[in-house]
């Protein structure tokens, strides 16, 4: 239990009244109920501002600026690697963090099917993650590297169960 001493001062910078599109529904239901949320930062949903803010007060931007770049030398040393495996087409070179690839049959239908299958049979092993999308209408494997204990091995490890998973379905 908590017990301010200015209530109202706590309700009135975290209440949802004013100009708040994003927060529409909440706004038209009864005004006149109390809400717990109204005296949170956190509007009932995880404060995320605050993740961001405490460790960049403590740390600097310094060191958020290093594991920015250290994910985007990653990133372009697995595109590098994806781009080394016969059959993998990487669908553009990284501006970001992520890569989108697949393995090129000759015919699109087929593609989706052999990439479906090389997805479940990824995720079957258990070692690593990889992730699927649809870019204009075409089925894509997606990895997205931001974790800051990603290292250069785990790339190796990446690039060796997909390397292996594709000899298994004898695509390669």
């Amino acid at each position: 239990m908590v017990i301010m001493k200015r209530g109202q001062t706590l309700r009135d910078a975290n209440s949802v009244d004013g100009d708040m599109p994003y927060l529409q529904d909440v706004q038209e239901t009864d005004i006149t109920a109390e809400s717990p949320s109204d005296f949170s930062f956190e509007l009932t949903k995880h404060f995320r501002g605050m993740r961001m803010w405490l460790p960049l007060q403590l740390l600097g931007v310094k060191t958020f600026r290093a594991c920015l770049e250290e994910m985007l030398r990653l990133t372009r040393y697995f595109y590098t690697k994806l781009t080394e495996l016969p059959g993998i087409v990487v669908d553009m070179y990284p501006q970001l963090t992520i890569i989108t690839f697949h393995y090129e049959t000759g015919k699109e239908d087929e593609n989706k099917r052999v990439n479906m299958k090389l997805i479940e049979k990824i995720k079957e092993d258990g070692s690593v993650y990889l992730s699927s999308t649809t870019i204009r209408g075409l089925f894509r494997l997606r990895v997205c590297l931001l974790h800051y204990r990603c290292t250069q091995d785990n790339i190796d490890d990446f690039i060796e169960v997909l390397s292996d998973t594709l000899r298994k379905l004898h695509c390669c």
